[in-house]
Protein backbone atom coordinates (compact mmCIF):
# COMPACT_ATOMS: atom_id res chain seq x y z
CA UNK A 1 0.00 0.00 0.00
CA UNK A 2 1.37 3.51 -0.73
CA UNK A 3 2.55 5.38 2.36
CA UNK A 4 2.80 9.01 3.27
CA UNK A 5 4.94 10.79 5.84
CA UNK A 6 3.78 13.31 8.38
CA UNK A 7 5.53 15.00 11.28
CA UNK A 8 4.26 16.09 14.68
CA UNK A 9 5.58 17.00 18.11
CA UNK A 10 4.40 16.03 21.56
CA UNK A 11 5.24 16.84 25.17
CA UNK A 12 5.90 14.43 28.03
CA UNK A 13 6.42 15.44 31.68
CA UNK A 14 6.52 19.04 30.56
CA UNK A 15 9.49 18.61 28.18
CA UNK A 16 8.94 19.42 24.50
CA UNK A 17 10.47 16.89 22.16
CA UNK A 18 11.54 17.44 18.58
CA UNK A 19 9.54 16.48 15.48
CA UNK A 20 8.93 12.79 14.93
CA UNK A 21 8.39 11.26 11.48
CA UNK A 22 6.06 8.31 11.14
CA UNK A 23 4.51 6.45 8.25
CA UNK A 24 0.74 6.27 8.00
CA UNK A 25 -1.46 4.33 5.62
CA UNK A 26 -2.50 6.57 2.73
CA UNK A 27 -5.51 6.45 0.45
CA UNK A 28 -5.56 7.35 -3.21
CA UNK A 29 -8.30 7.99 -5.77
CA UNK A 30 -8.22 5.30 -8.42
CA UNK A 31 -10.71 6.97 -10.74
CA UNK A 32 -12.55 10.28 -10.57
CA UNK A 33 -15.60 10.93 -12.71
CA UNK A 34 -17.84 13.99 -12.94
CA UNK A 35 -21.55 13.54 -13.44
CA UNK A 36 -23.79 16.47 -14.23
CA UNK A 37 -26.30 16.66 -11.34
CA UNK A 38 -29.99 17.02 -11.97
CA UNK A 39 -30.08 20.08 -9.70
CA UNK A 40 -27.82 23.13 -9.41
CA UNK A 41 -28.11 23.16 -5.60
CA UNK A 42 -27.23 20.07 -3.51
CA UNK A 43 -27.24 19.00 0.15
CA UNK A 44 -23.97 17.37 1.22
CA UNK A 45 -21.91 16.37 4.29
CA UNK A 46 -24.86 15.58 6.56
CA UNK A 47 -23.85 14.60 10.10
CA UNK A 48 -25.77 12.56 11.20
CA UNK A 49 -26.30 11.07 7.76
CA UNK A 50 -29.59 10.27 6.08
CA UNK A 51 -31.08 6.95 7.33
CA UNK A 52 -28.37 6.64 9.99
CA UNK A 53 -29.40 4.83 13.19
CA UNK A 54 -27.85 4.56 16.64
CA UNK A 55 -27.06 8.29 16.54
CA UNK A 56 -25.68 9.66 19.81
CA UNK A 57 -28.09 11.64 21.98
CA UNK A 58 -26.44 14.97 21.21
CA UNK A 59 -28.09 18.23 20.16
CA UNK A 60 -26.07 19.03 17.02
CA UNK A 61 -26.97 18.63 13.35
CA UNK A 62 -24.40 19.55 10.70
CA UNK A 63 -24.81 19.80 6.92
CA UNK A 64 -23.81 21.88 3.93
CA UNK A 65 -25.60 23.45 0.95
CA UNK A 66 -23.51 23.81 -2.22
CA UNK A 67 -24.21 25.53 -5.54
CA UNK A 68 -22.74 23.55 -8.43
CA UNK A 69 -23.01 26.41 -10.87
CA UNK A 70 -21.90 30.03 -10.87
CA UNK A 71 -24.89 31.33 -8.87
CA UNK A 72 -24.69 32.27 -5.20
CA UNK A 73 -27.02 30.85 -2.56
CA UNK A 74 -29.80 33.31 -1.83
CA UNK A 75 -30.30 34.48 1.79
CA UNK A 76 -33.77 32.92 2.16
CA UNK A 77 -32.90 29.45 3.56
CA UNK A 78 -35.35 27.93 6.07
CA UNK A 79 -34.82 24.83 8.23
CA UNK A 80 -37.42 22.79 10.14
CA UNK A 81 -36.59 20.09 12.72
CA UNK A 82 -39.24 17.41 13.40
CA UNK A 83 -39.51 14.86 16.23
CA UNK A 84 -41.52 11.67 15.69
CA UNK A 85 -41.90 10.97 19.41
CA UNK A 86 -43.14 14.46 20.29
CA UNK A 87 -45.08 14.87 17.02
CA UNK A 88 -43.58 18.35 16.58
CA UNK A 89 -42.26 20.31 13.60
CA UNK A 90 -40.37 23.40 14.68
CA UNK A 91 -38.82 26.21 12.64
CA UNK A 92 -35.15 26.15 13.66
CA UNK A 93 -33.70 28.70 11.23
CA UNK A 94 -35.03 31.44 8.96
CA UNK A 95 -32.25 33.29 7.20
CA UNK A 96 -34.55 36.09 5.98
CA UNK A 97 -35.94 36.67 9.49
CA UNK A 98 -32.96 36.95 11.77
CA UNK A 99 -31.56 33.43 11.71
CA UNK A 100 -32.09 30.88 14.50
CA UNK A 101 -35.54 30.51 16.06
CA UNK A 102 -37.35 28.79 18.96
CA UNK A 103 -34.33 28.16 21.14
CA UNK A 104 -32.12 26.72 18.39
CA UNK A 105 -28.59 28.09 18.07
CA UNK A 106 -25.38 27.38 16.21
CA UNK A 107 -23.76 28.78 13.11
CA UNK A 108 -24.68 29.41 9.48
CA UNK A 109 -21.53 30.27 7.55
CA UNK A 110 -21.65 31.41 3.90
CA UNK A 111 -18.39 30.90 2.06
CA UNK A 112 -16.80 30.75 -1.36
CA UNK A 113 -15.51 27.55 -2.81
CA UNK A 114 -12.08 27.47 -4.43
CA UNK A 115 -12.07 29.61 -7.56
CA UNK A 116 -15.52 31.06 -6.95
CA UNK A 117 -16.31 34.77 -6.77
CA UNK A 118 -19.63 34.38 -4.92
CA UNK A 119 -20.88 32.66 -1.75
CA UNK A 120 -21.79 29.35 -3.33
CA UNK A 121 -21.64 27.34 -0.08
CA UNK A 122 -23.62 27.59 3.16
CA UNK A 123 -22.32 25.51 6.10
CA UNK A 124 -24.68 24.84 9.03
CA UNK A 125 -24.08 23.61 12.57
CA UNK A 126 -27.42 23.61 14.36
CA UNK A 127 -27.72 23.07 18.13
CA UNK A 128 -31.14 22.03 19.42
CA UNK A 129 -32.45 23.42 22.75
CA UNK A 130 -32.41 19.92 24.29
CA UNK A 131 -30.68 16.63 23.60
CA UNK A 132 -32.47 14.26 21.25
CA UNK A 133 -34.72 11.65 22.85
CA UNK A 134 -33.74 7.99 22.84
CA UNK A 135 -35.14 6.10 19.82
CA UNK A 136 -36.62 9.28 18.35
CA UNK A 137 -36.68 9.79 14.58
CA UNK A 138 -35.42 13.27 13.75
CA UNK A 139 -36.28 14.77 10.37
CA UNK A 140 -34.45 17.78 8.96
CA UNK A 141 -36.24 19.78 6.22
CA UNK A 142 -34.48 22.52 4.27
CA UNK A 143 -35.73 24.92 1.61
CA UNK A 144 -33.21 27.09 -0.26
CA UNK A 145 -32.85 29.11 -3.48
CA UNK A 146 -30.12 30.35 -5.78
CA UNK A 147 -29.80 34.04 -6.52
CA UNK A 148 -31.81 34.97 -9.61
CA UNK A 149 -33.33 31.50 -10.19
CA UNK A 150 -36.65 31.73 -8.31
CA UNK A 151 -36.65 27.94 -7.96
CA UNK A 152 -37.23 26.58 -4.45
CA UNK A 153 -35.08 23.54 -3.68
CA UNK A 154 -36.58 21.29 -0.96
CA UNK A 155 -34.38 18.81 0.92
CA UNK A 156 -35.31 16.35 3.64
CA UNK A 157 -33.50 13.59 5.51
CA UNK A 158 -33.97 11.61 8.75
CA UNK A 159 -31.97 9.71 11.32
CA UNK A 160 -32.77 7.60 14.41
CA UNK A 161 -31.35 8.35 17.86
CA UNK A 162 -29.59 5.63 19.85
CA UNK A 163 -31.48 3.41 22.27
CA UNK A 164 -30.93 4.53 25.87
CA UNK A 165 -34.08 2.90 27.21
CA UNK A 166 -33.40 0.49 30.06
CA UNK A 167 -35.14 -2.89 30.00
CA UNK A 168 -38.00 -3.17 32.46
CA UNK A 169 -39.79 -6.10 34.04
CA UNK A 170 -43.14 -6.51 32.33
CA UNK A 171 -44.74 -9.57 33.91
CA UNK A 172 -44.11 -12.65 36.02
CA UNK A 173 -45.80 -16.04 35.62
CA UNK A 174 -45.50 -18.65 38.38
CA UNK A 175 -45.72 -22.33 37.41
CA UNK A 176 -44.99 -23.69 40.88
CA UNK A 177 -43.98 -22.02 44.16
CA UNK A 178 -40.37 -22.78 43.14
CA UNK A 179 -40.33 -21.78 39.48
CA UNK A 180 -41.49 -18.77 37.47
CA UNK A 181 -41.05 -17.12 34.10
CA UNK A 182 -40.14 -13.44 33.90
CA UNK A 183 -40.74 -11.22 30.90
CA UNK A 184 -38.91 -8.00 30.03
CA UNK A 185 -40.39 -5.29 27.84
CA UNK A 186 -37.63 -5.77 25.25
CA UNK A 187 -35.04 -8.42 24.31
CA UNK A 188 -32.24 -8.85 26.83
CA UNK A 189 -28.88 -10.63 26.62
CA UNK A 190 -29.34 -14.35 27.20
CA UNK A 191 -26.03 -15.06 28.95
CA UNK A 192 -25.05 -16.11 32.48
CA UNK A 193 -22.43 -13.39 32.88
CA UNK A 194 -22.99 -10.10 34.68
CA UNK A 195 -25.21 -8.10 32.34
CA UNK A 196 -27.00 -11.20 31.10
CA UNK A 197 -30.56 -12.08 32.06
CA UNK A 198 -29.39 -15.51 33.29
CA UNK A 199 -26.79 -14.24 35.77
CA UNK A 200 -27.39 -16.47 38.81
CA UNK A 201 -24.44 -18.03 40.67
CA UNK A 202 -25.46 -20.51 43.38
CA UNK A 203 -23.29 -22.08 46.05
CA UNK A 204 -25.30 -24.62 48.11
CA UNK A 205 -22.73 -24.45 50.89
CA UNK A 206 -19.54 -22.79 52.02
CA UNK A 207 -20.70 -19.26 52.83
CA UNK A 208 -19.36 -17.65 56.00
CA UNK A 209 -20.51 -14.41 57.63
CA UNK A 210 -17.39 -12.67 58.94
CA UNK A 211 -18.92 -9.58 60.55
CA UNK A 212 -21.72 -7.06 60.11
CA UNK A 213 -20.84 -6.18 56.50
CA UNK A 214 -18.61 -8.94 55.11
CA UNK A 215 -19.37 -12.36 53.63
CA UNK A 216 -16.93 -14.98 52.38
CA UNK A 217 -17.90 -17.74 49.94
CA UNK A 218 -15.52 -20.69 49.88
CA UNK A 219 -14.44 -21.79 46.42
CA UNK A 220 -16.07 -18.87 44.60
CA UNK A 221 -14.20 -16.98 41.89
CA UNK A 222 -15.17 -13.41 42.69
CA UNK A 223 -15.50 -10.58 40.21
CA UNK A 224 -15.49 -6.81 40.66
CA UNK A 225 -18.41 -6.74 38.19
CA UNK A 226 -20.57 -8.08 41.02
CA UNK A 227 -20.78 -4.64 42.62
CA UNK A 228 -24.41 -3.52 42.45
CA UNK A 229 -25.71 -7.11 42.17
CA UNK A 230 -27.44 -9.03 44.96
CA UNK A 231 -26.12 -11.65 47.39
CA UNK A 232 -28.70 -13.83 49.14
CA UNK A 233 -27.92 -15.97 52.19
CA UNK A 234 -29.81 -18.95 53.53
CA UNK A 235 -29.18 -21.39 56.39
CA UNK A 236 -27.77 -19.12 59.06
CA UNK A 237 -28.88 -19.93 62.60
CA UNK A 238 -29.44 -16.20 63.10
CA UNK A 239 -32.71 -15.35 61.28
CA UNK A 240 -31.77 -11.76 60.48
CA UNK A 241 -28.76 -12.98 58.48
CA UNK A 242 -30.95 -14.79 55.99
CA UNK A 243 -32.13 -12.66 53.11
CA UNK A 244 -30.89 -10.56 50.21
CA UNK A 245 -28.50 -7.61 50.28
CA UNK A 246 -26.71 -5.51 47.69
CA UNK A 247 -23.01 -6.05 46.99
CA UNK A 248 -21.14 -2.77 47.55
CA UNK A 249 -17.58 -4.05 47.32
CA UNK A 250 -15.51 -7.07 46.23
CA UNK A 251 -12.09 -8.01 47.60
CA UNK A 252 -10.86 -10.56 45.07
CA UNK A 253 -7.62 -11.27 46.93
CA UNK A 254 -9.33 -12.09 50.23
CA UNK A 255 -12.40 -13.59 48.57
CA UNK A 256 -14.71 -11.35 50.57
CA UNK A 257 -17.87 -9.45 49.66
CA UNK A 258 -18.98 -6.22 51.30
CA UNK A 259 -22.78 -5.95 51.56
CA UNK A 260 -25.20 -3.07 52.09
CA UNK A 261 -27.05 -2.74 54.35
CA UNK A 262 -24.98 -4.66 56.87
CA UNK A 263 -26.50 -5.66 60.22
CA UNK A 264 -25.15 -9.20 59.87
CA UNK A 265 -24.07 -11.30 62.83
CA UNK A 266 -20.96 -13.45 62.60
CA UNK A 267 -21.78 -17.05 61.68
CA UNK A 268 -19.24 -19.57 60.41
CA UNK A 269 -21.81 -22.35 60.17
CA UNK A 270 -20.19 -24.29 63.06
CA UNK A 271 -22.25 -24.88 66.20
CA UNK A 272 -20.28 -25.60 69.36
CA UNK A 273 -21.04 -26.76 72.88
CA UNK A 274 -19.99 -25.06 76.10
CA UNK A 275 -16.54 -26.61 75.76
CA UNK A 276 -16.04 -25.20 72.29
CA UNK A 277 -16.39 -28.55 70.54
CA UNK A 278 -18.11 -28.47 67.16
CA UNK A 279 -21.31 -30.46 67.44
CA UNK A 280 -22.85 -29.51 64.10
CA UNK A 281 -21.72 -28.03 60.82
CA UNK A 282 -24.52 -26.15 59.14
CA UNK A 283 -24.63 -25.36 55.44
CA UNK A 284 -25.00 -21.66 54.68
CA UNK A 285 -26.00 -21.23 51.05
CA UNK A 286 -25.33 -18.16 48.95
CA UNK A 287 -26.52 -16.84 45.61
CA UNK A 288 -25.11 -13.97 43.56
CA UNK A 289 -27.63 -12.76 41.01
CA UNK A 290 -29.36 -9.86 39.31
CA UNK A 291 -32.65 -10.63 41.04
CA UNK A 292 -34.13 -9.99 44.46
CA UNK A 293 -37.54 -11.00 45.75
CA UNK A 294 -38.72 -8.71 48.54
CA UNK A 295 -41.83 -8.64 50.66
CA UNK A 296 -44.05 -5.70 49.90
CA UNK A 297 -45.46 -4.78 53.28
CA UNK A 298 -48.57 -2.65 53.47
CA UNK A 299 -49.02 -0.32 56.42
CA UNK A 300 -50.49 -2.23 59.33
CA UNK A 301 -53.91 -1.00 60.36
CA UNK A 302 -54.62 0.81 57.08
CA UNK A 303 -57.94 0.29 55.36
CA UNK A 304 -61.03 -1.46 56.64
CA UNK A 305 -60.75 -3.52 59.84
CA UNK A 306 -60.19 -6.41 60.24
CA UNK A 307 -59.76 -8.39 57.01
CA UNK A 308 -58.16 -5.79 54.75
CA UNK A 309 -56.22 -7.72 52.10
CA UNK A 310 -53.54 -5.03 52.15
CA UNK A 311 -52.49 -6.04 55.66
CA UNK A 312 -49.89 -8.64 54.85
CA UNK A 313 -46.57 -10.07 55.90
CA UNK A 314 -44.56 -12.78 54.17
CA UNK A 315 -43.05 -15.85 55.80
CA UNK A 316 -41.05 -17.00 52.75
CA UNK A 317 -38.88 -14.73 50.66
CA UNK A 318 -36.82 -17.19 48.60
CA UNK A 319 -33.55 -16.63 46.77
CA UNK A 320 -32.95 -17.61 43.12
CA UNK A 321 -30.74 -20.62 42.50
CA UNK A 322 -30.83 -20.96 38.70
CA UNK A 323 -31.86 -19.13 35.54
CA UNK A 324 -32.42 -20.44 32.03
CA UNK A 325 -33.56 -19.26 28.62
CA UNK A 326 -37.06 -19.98 27.37
CA UNK A 327 -37.30 -22.04 24.14
CA UNK A 328 -39.46 -20.57 21.39
CA UNK A 329 -41.47 -23.81 21.36
CA UNK A 330 -42.79 -22.95 24.83
CA UNK A 331 -44.11 -19.53 23.75
CA UNK A 332 -46.95 -18.35 21.55
CA UNK A 333 -46.20 -17.75 17.88
CA UNK A 334 -44.57 -14.39 17.30
CA UNK A 335 -43.20 -13.96 20.82
CA UNK A 336 -39.49 -13.26 21.21
CA UNK A 337 -37.70 -15.79 23.49
CA UNK A 338 -35.02 -13.18 24.26
CA UNK A 339 -37.59 -11.24 26.30
CA UNK A 340 -38.06 -14.14 28.75
CA UNK A 341 -36.06 -15.98 31.41
CA UNK A 342 -36.89 -18.88 33.73
CA UNK A 343 -36.02 -18.45 37.42
CA UNK A 344 -35.79 -21.26 39.98
CA UNK A 345 -36.00 -20.45 43.70
CA UNK A 346 -34.53 -22.13 46.79
CA UNK A 347 -37.75 -22.08 48.82
CA UNK A 348 -41.34 -21.90 47.77
CA UNK A 349 -42.91 -18.47 47.62
CA UNK A 350 -45.71 -17.64 50.09
CA UNK A 351 -49.22 -17.95 48.68
CA UNK A 352 -51.37 -14.92 47.95
CA UNK A 353 -48.90 -12.39 49.37
CA UNK A 354 -47.61 -9.02 48.19
CA UNK A 355 -44.11 -9.09 46.65
CA UNK A 356 -41.74 -6.96 44.61
CA UNK A 357 -39.28 -8.49 42.16
CA UNK A 358 -36.14 -6.43 41.57
CA UNK A 359 -33.95 -6.86 38.47
CA UNK A 360 -30.66 -4.95 38.36
CA UNK A 361 -28.14 -5.52 35.60
CA UNK A 362 -29.71 -7.45 32.69
CA UNK A 363 -28.83 -5.56 29.51
CA UNK A 364 -30.48 -5.11 26.15
CA UNK A 365 -28.55 -5.32 22.88
CA UNK A 366 -27.52 -1.64 23.30
CA UNK A 367 -25.97 -2.42 26.71
CA UNK A 368 -28.64 -0.52 28.62
CA UNK A 369 -28.82 -2.18 32.05
CA UNK A 370 -32.13 -2.81 33.78
CA UNK A 371 -32.91 -1.29 37.16
CA UNK A 372 -36.51 -2.32 37.44
CA UNK A 373 -39.13 -3.34 39.98
CA UNK A 374 -42.31 -5.33 39.45
CA UNK A 375 -45.04 -5.46 42.09
CA UNK A 376 -47.23 -8.55 42.09
CA UNK A 377 -49.40 -10.73 44.27
CA UNK A 378 -48.26 -14.33 44.39
CA UNK A 379 -50.81 -16.92 43.18
CA UNK A 380 -52.54 -19.40 45.46
CA UNK A 381 -51.56 -22.39 43.28
CA UNK A 382 -54.98 -24.00 43.38
CA UNK A 383 -55.51 -23.67 47.13
CA UNK A 384 -59.19 -24.47 47.89
CA UNK A 385 -61.18 -21.44 48.97
CA UNK A 386 -62.62 -23.31 51.97
CA UNK A 387 -59.25 -24.40 53.28
CA UNK A 388 -58.36 -23.47 56.86
CA UNK A 389 -57.35 -19.81 57.29
CA UNK A 390 -55.39 -18.90 60.40
CA UNK A 391 -56.07 -15.15 60.33
CA UNK A 392 -59.86 -15.16 60.51
CA UNK A 393 -62.54 -14.43 63.05
CA UNK A 394 -63.36 -18.16 63.09
CA UNK A 395 -59.97 -18.85 64.66
CA UNK A 396 -59.03 -15.59 66.39
CA UNK A 397 -61.64 -13.36 68.08
CA UNK A 398 -62.20 -10.12 66.23
CA UNK A 399 -61.43 -8.05 69.32
CA UNK A 400 -58.02 -9.73 69.57
CA UNK A 401 -57.35 -9.05 65.92
CA UNK A 402 -58.26 -5.37 66.31
CA UNK A 403 -56.17 -4.99 69.44
CA UNK A 404 -53.16 -6.65 67.79
CA UNK A 405 -53.34 -4.52 64.64
CA UNK A 406 -53.43 -1.39 66.77
CA UNK A 407 -50.40 -2.52 68.76
CA UNK A 408 -47.34 -4.58 67.80
CA UNK A 409 -49.01 -6.89 65.22
CA UNK A 410 -47.19 -9.87 66.73
CA UNK A 411 -50.30 -12.06 66.58
CA UNK A 412 -50.81 -11.16 62.94
CA UNK A 413 -47.17 -12.05 62.13
CA UNK A 414 -47.41 -15.40 63.89
CA UNK A 415 -50.64 -16.22 62.01
CA UNK A 416 -48.93 -15.39 58.71
CA UNK A 417 -45.95 -17.64 59.44
CA UNK A 418 -48.15 -20.57 60.45
CA UNK A 419 -50.44 -20.05 57.46
CA UNK A 420 -47.60 -19.92 54.95
CA UNK A 421 -46.02 -23.07 56.40
CA UNK A 422 -49.35 -24.88 56.18
CA UNK A 423 -49.84 -23.73 52.59
CA UNK A 424 -46.46 -25.17 51.63
CA UNK A 425 -47.23 -28.52 53.30
CA UNK A 426 -50.69 -28.72 51.72
CA UNK A 427 -49.25 -27.89 48.30
CA UNK A 428 -46.66 -30.66 48.64
CA UNK A 429 -49.38 -33.13 49.64
CA UNK A 430 -51.63 -32.05 46.77
CA UNK A 431 -48.79 -32.60 44.28
CA UNK A 432 -48.51 -36.31 45.07
CA UNK A 433 -51.42 -37.05 42.75
CA UNK A 434 -49.67 -35.03 40.02
CA UNK A 435 -46.46 -37.07 40.17
CA UNK A 436 -47.34 -39.02 36.99
CA UNK A 437 -48.95 -36.10 35.16
CA UNK A 438 -46.75 -35.26 32.13
CA UNK A 439 -47.52 -31.55 32.41
CA UNK A 440 -47.36 -31.21 36.21
CA UNK A 441 -44.58 -33.52 37.37
CA UNK A 442 -41.19 -32.06 38.39
CA UNK A 443 -38.62 -31.64 35.63
CA UNK A 444 -36.23 -34.14 37.21
CA UNK A 445 -38.90 -36.87 37.00
CA UNK A 446 -39.31 -36.64 33.23
CA UNK A 447 -36.49 -38.99 32.20
CA UNK A 448 -37.62 -41.62 34.70
CA UNK A 449 -41.26 -41.36 33.59
CA UNK A 450 -40.25 -41.76 29.93
CA UNK A 451 -38.49 -45.00 30.83
CA UNK A 452 -41.47 -46.07 32.94
CA UNK A 453 -43.85 -45.44 30.03
CA UNK A 454 -41.65 -47.46 27.64
CA UNK A 455 -40.13 -44.73 25.49
CA UNK A 456 -38.82 -46.68 22.45
CA UNK A 457 -36.84 -43.85 20.89
CA UNK A 458 -33.14 -43.07 21.21
CA UNK A 459 -33.05 -39.62 19.65
CA UNK A 460 -32.21 -36.84 22.14
CA UNK A 461 -34.93 -34.55 23.45
CA UNK A 462 -33.50 -31.06 23.79
CA UNK A 463 -36.07 -29.43 26.08
CA UNK A 464 -38.34 -30.43 28.94
CA UNK A 465 -41.26 -29.28 26.83
CA UNK A 466 -40.42 -31.95 24.21
CA UNK A 467 -40.17 -34.58 26.94
CA UNK A 468 -43.56 -33.63 28.35
CA UNK A 469 -45.21 -33.72 24.91
CA UNK A 470 -43.78 -37.15 24.12
CA UNK A 471 -44.68 -38.45 27.59
CA UNK A 472 -48.28 -37.30 27.18
CA UNK A 473 -48.58 -38.92 23.73
CA UNK A 474 -46.73 -42.24 24.24
CA UNK A 475 -49.74 -44.31 25.28
CA UNK A 476 -51.71 -43.10 22.27
CA UNK A 477 -48.76 -43.95 20.02
CA UNK A 478 -48.74 -47.52 21.29
CA UNK A 479 -52.51 -47.90 20.84
CA UNK A 480 -52.40 -46.73 17.21
CA UNK A 481 -49.30 -48.56 15.97
CA UNK A 482 -49.33 -49.66 12.35
CA UNK A 483 -51.12 -46.83 10.53
CA UNK A 484 -49.82 -44.02 8.36
CA UNK A 485 -52.11 -41.59 10.20
CA UNK A 486 -50.41 -42.48 13.47
CA UNK A 487 -46.98 -41.78 11.95
CA UNK A 488 -48.16 -38.36 10.80
CA UNK A 489 -49.67 -37.60 14.24
CA UNK A 490 -46.53 -38.68 16.06
CA UNK A 491 -44.28 -36.52 13.90
CA UNK A 492 -46.55 -33.51 14.33
CA UNK A 493 -46.53 -34.00 18.11
CA UNK A 494 -42.74 -34.09 18.23
CA UNK A 495 -41.81 -31.59 15.51
CA UNK A 496 -44.91 -29.43 14.89
CA UNK A 497 -44.62 -30.23 11.17
CA UNK A 498 -47.43 -31.63 9.03
CA UNK A 499 -45.85 -34.58 7.21
CA UNK A 500 -47.58 -36.76 4.61
CA UNK A 501 -47.06 -40.51 4.32
CA UNK A 502 -47.53 -41.70 0.71
CA UNK A 503 -46.89 -45.03 -1.11
CA UNK A 504 -43.54 -45.31 -2.88
CA UNK A 505 -45.24 -45.66 -6.31
CA UNK A 506 -48.47 -43.71 -6.69
CA UNK A 507 -49.06 -44.14 -10.43
CA UNK A 508 -52.50 -45.40 -11.44
CA UNK A 509 -53.17 -48.32 -13.81
CA UNK A 510 -52.84 -47.94 -17.59
CA UNK A 511 -56.30 -47.73 -19.18
CA UNK A 512 -56.47 -49.28 -22.66
CA UNK A 513 -58.16 -47.01 -25.19
CA UNK A 514 -58.04 -43.93 -22.97
CA UNK A 515 -56.12 -41.20 -24.86
CA UNK A 516 -55.15 -39.48 -21.59
CA UNK A 517 -54.51 -42.36 -19.17
CA UNK A 518 -53.18 -44.87 -21.67
CA UNK A 519 -50.37 -43.26 -23.64
CA UNK A 520 -47.21 -45.31 -23.88
CA UNK A 521 -44.28 -43.37 -22.52
CA UNK A 522 -46.45 -40.72 -20.85
CA UNK A 523 -48.60 -42.58 -18.30
CA UNK A 524 -46.46 -45.65 -17.78
CA UNK A 525 -43.60 -46.06 -15.29
CA UNK A 526 -41.34 -48.87 -14.26
CA UNK A 527 -43.01 -50.63 -11.31
CA UNK A 528 -41.10 -51.77 -8.22
CA UNK A 529 -39.30 -55.01 -8.94
CA UNK A 530 -39.58 -56.59 -5.48
CA UNK A 531 -42.33 -57.25 -2.97
CA UNK A 532 -40.47 -55.09 -0.44
CA UNK A 533 -40.56 -52.09 -2.74
CA UNK A 534 -44.25 -52.63 -3.49
CA UNK A 535 -44.90 -52.23 0.25
CA UNK A 536 -42.69 -49.17 0.67
CA UNK A 537 -43.58 -45.56 1.28
CA UNK A 538 -42.17 -42.03 1.24
CA UNK A 539 -42.61 -39.29 3.86
CA UNK A 540 -43.23 -35.87 2.33
CA UNK A 541 -42.00 -32.89 4.35
CA UNK A 542 -43.27 -29.37 3.61
CA UNK A 543 -40.02 -27.82 4.91
CA UNK A 544 -36.29 -28.44 4.78
CA UNK A 545 -35.33 -30.51 7.82
CA UNK A 546 -32.31 -30.38 10.09
CA UNK A 547 -30.20 -33.47 10.67
CA UNK A 548 -31.78 -33.86 14.13
CA UNK A 549 -35.29 -33.65 12.65
CA UNK A 550 -34.45 -36.24 9.97
CA UNK A 551 -33.25 -38.62 12.67
CA UNK A 552 -36.53 -38.21 14.56
CA UNK A 553 -38.54 -38.87 11.37
CA UNK A 554 -36.58 -42.04 10.60
CA UNK A 555 -36.75 -43.34 14.19
CA UNK A 556 -40.48 -42.71 14.50
CA UNK A 557 -41.40 -44.11 11.09
CA UNK A 558 -39.32 -47.28 11.34
CA UNK A 559 -40.76 -47.98 14.79
CA UNK A 560 -44.39 -47.13 14.09
CA UNK A 561 -45.00 -48.49 10.59
CA UNK A 562 -46.58 -51.93 9.99
CA UNK A 563 -44.20 -54.87 9.85
CA UNK A 564 -44.67 -55.28 6.09
CA UNK A 565 -44.14 -51.59 5.18
CA UNK A 566 -40.80 -49.89 4.72
CA UNK A 567 -39.70 -46.24 4.58
CA UNK A 568 -37.72 -45.54 1.38
CA UNK A 569 -36.92 -41.84 1.66
CA UNK A 570 -37.85 -38.51 3.21
CA UNK A 571 -38.80 -36.04 0.47
CA UNK A 572 -38.11 -32.38 1.24
CA UNK A 573 -38.77 -29.28 -0.89
CA UNK A 574 -36.52 -29.24 -3.96
CA UNK A 575 -35.96 -32.99 -3.81
CA UNK A 576 -36.79 -34.54 -7.21
CA UNK A 577 -37.91 -38.14 -6.94
CA UNK A 578 -36.02 -40.36 -9.40
CA UNK A 579 -37.93 -42.72 -11.64
CA UNK A 580 -41.26 -40.92 -11.59
CA UNK A 581 -41.04 -39.15 -14.95
CA UNK A 582 -42.25 -40.93 -18.06
CA UNK A 583 -39.95 -42.15 -20.86
CA UNK A 584 -40.93 -40.46 -24.13
CA UNK A 585 -40.31 -42.62 -27.19
CA UNK A 586 -38.20 -40.83 -29.81
CA UNK A 587 -37.28 -38.09 -27.33
CA UNK A 588 -35.82 -39.69 -24.21
CA UNK A 589 -32.20 -40.89 -24.20
CA UNK A 590 -31.38 -44.23 -22.64
CA UNK A 591 -29.15 -43.73 -19.63
CA UNK A 592 -29.96 -40.02 -19.42
CA UNK A 593 -33.73 -39.83 -18.96
CA UNK A 594 -34.13 -43.23 -17.34
CA UNK A 595 -33.35 -44.41 -13.83
CA UNK A 596 -33.92 -47.68 -12.10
Amino acid sequence: MPTASTSFSFTTTGVALGPVDTKLAAAYIDQLEYETPAEDLVLINCVPADQEDDVLCTRTVDFQLASLGAAAIDAVTQIYISSAINSTRVLAYDQADGGFKNGFSGSATPRQSAGSAVNDELVFSIIAPEAFTSLDTITVEITAQLVGSGTVYPFSYSFVVEDLTKPELAEILWFTPFRCRVKFNEPVLQTDDVGGAQFVKYWPGGAEILDATHVKIAGARLSEDWVGQFVALYGSIIPTNNGTREISGVDITAGVLTVTPGALAMDSGDDTDSAGTIVQRRTISATISSYKLAARLAEEGAGTYPLDAERTQVAFCPMPTAAASVPASELLDGENPDEYVYLTWHDGISFGRLYTLHAVGPQDVWENAADSELDFTSPTFGRPAKRFRMWSTQIIPGTDMKEDLEASCQLRKMAVVLQDAQDQLWYAADQIQQAYDPYSCPDHWLDWLLIHEGNPFTFPLETNNQKRKLLAALRGFYRNLGSDKNIEDMLFTLLDIHFEVVPYNTRTAWVLGDPVKGRLGYTTTLAPSTARMKNSYNIISPVILTNEERRIVWDVATWADPIDLHLVRIVEPGHVLPGLTGWILGVSVLGTNTTL
